[in-house]
């Protein structure tokens, strides 16, 4: 095991920066691993001057968390290497992190704290990746991990562009979210997408401000070729971290990677590219781009793409920041509602009372216009584009204030 002190980022010169601890919590993720988006990408692959440090580890020994990460589902470069990287750095916070080799379920994930999916597909066959998109999990799956979630478990997931949007969004579903599957792209522009404060495209909430000011992310980028989604319309209380801005656009090719002028494109400003909820007692993260949670080297000149490059300087933070959130570290919410195989026996959430008095049926209706002064941001629903939009104008007829 590698010795983490710190948080620090190391440079291709071999010099090492700050970069400050950051907690982690729920969502389906794809996090550090290097997960390569496309067969067009195989040239990516591991970074091995990627090694940062952790000087004070979130959990000290007994407290740790358990994160599985999925790896039965032919997730796209969940391999060896990129396991051991994304391992190393949260085992260094630590987490107990360990590698699921067999299908959701109830036995499967007793003692978890957060599941991480990234990028699964329902077979390694079709290496041309043509629509129809299969789903990668059967119902019988998606139904464990609602219950496991909405009992109190956390999850992160992932999905890049087609077709994982594709074989994820019943996943997704279910927690209110709709994917689009394709390829999430400023028009003609195949650079990085950069969200910024100032525009609102990175929003304010606990996992981008952090809890002390090393942790507050400044800026994220995501890279090349990631997927759009929103919040359905009986969606819980979805929360945005990162909008996408005026001009990116949703390819939607019949095959991946494969581009004509008659491609389909949809507009997809507003919609988002990262965003978290809280359905039950437990807690989801939801991304649409793996590689900027990823640290890799691409093409014969070896360009860094993900958390090991400069302009990316902020995204290793936004990392832990999310993991923190998810697993429930001090300062992120109350502490983790179950431990070990407790999680299977929790009753369903459904019928009991709330806080508030309600039962939970009402509760749910209710919720998006309870506390909404105390979040961290106000979005509005419009019902006209489905999506998400900042609080850049004043809300008009229509339209269904979301939190």
């Amino acid at each position: 095991m590698d010795d983490m002190r710190g948080v620090f980022r190391k440079s291709r010169s071999g010099k090492r920066a700050a970069v400050g601890r950051r907690a982690i919590c729920c969502f389906t993720v794809a996090g550090a691993l290097c997960f390569a988006p496309a067969p067009t990408r195989a040239q990516e692959r591991i970074d091995p001057a990627f090694h940062p440090t952790i000087a004070q580890p979130e959990y000290p020994a007994g407290e740790q968390p358990v994160v599985l990460v999925d790896r039965a589902h032919h997730n796209f470069h969940a391999g060896a290497e990129q396991f051991k990287q994304f391992a190393r750095l949260l085992r260094g916070d630590g987490y107990r992190v360990r590698g699921l080799e067999e299908r959701f379920s109830a036995n499967a994930l007793a003692g978890a704290d957060v599941l991480v999916t990234v990028n699964a597909v329902a077979s390694r066959e079709d290496k041309e990746w043509n629509l129809p998109t299969s789903p990668a999990f059967t119902a019988d799956e998606v139904e464990a991990v609602r219950q496991w979630v909405e009992r109190g478990g956390s999850l992160l997931l992932i999905a890049d562009h087609m077709p994982f949007p594709g074989a994820m969004d019943p996943l997704a579903r279910v927690f209110g979210i709709e994917f689009l599957n394709g390829f999430a792209i400023v028009w003609q522009d195949w650079d990085p997408l950069v969200f910024h404060r100032a525009d609102a495209s990175l929003t304010s909430h606990p996992v981008t401000d952090g809890r002390r000011s090393g942790e507050r992310i400044e800026h994220a980028v995501t890279f090349v070729s990631g997927s759009a989604f929103r919040a359905l319309n009986s969606a819980r209380c979805v929360s945005p971290l990162l909008v996408l801005g005026h001009g990116v656009v949703s390819y939607q090719p019949e095959r991946a990677w494969q581009f004509t002028d008659d491609t389909p494109r949809v507009p997809v400003e507003g919609w988002l590219q990262g965003a978290t909820l809280e359905p039950g007692r437990g807690r989801v993260a939801v991304f649409g781009e793996a590689a900027m949670f990823a640290a890799q080297l691409t093409g014969a000149k070896s360009g860094l793409v993900g958390m090991n490059s400069p302009q990316a300087s902020y995204n290793l933070q936004l990392l832990f920041n999310t993991l923190h959130w998810l697993s429930r570290a001090p300062g992120y919410g109350p502490a983790r509602l179950h431990s070990g195989a407790e999680a299977a026996q929790w009753p369903q959430p459904a019928g009991r009372l709330s806080k508030a008095g309600f039962t939970s049926r009402y509760f749910r209706v209710l919720r998006p216009f309870m506390n909404v002064f105390d979040r961290p941001a106000l979005f509005v629903y419009s019902r006209k584009t489905g999506a998400l939009l900042p609080p850049r104008r004043s809300p008009t007829a229509g339209d269904t204030l979301k939190r």
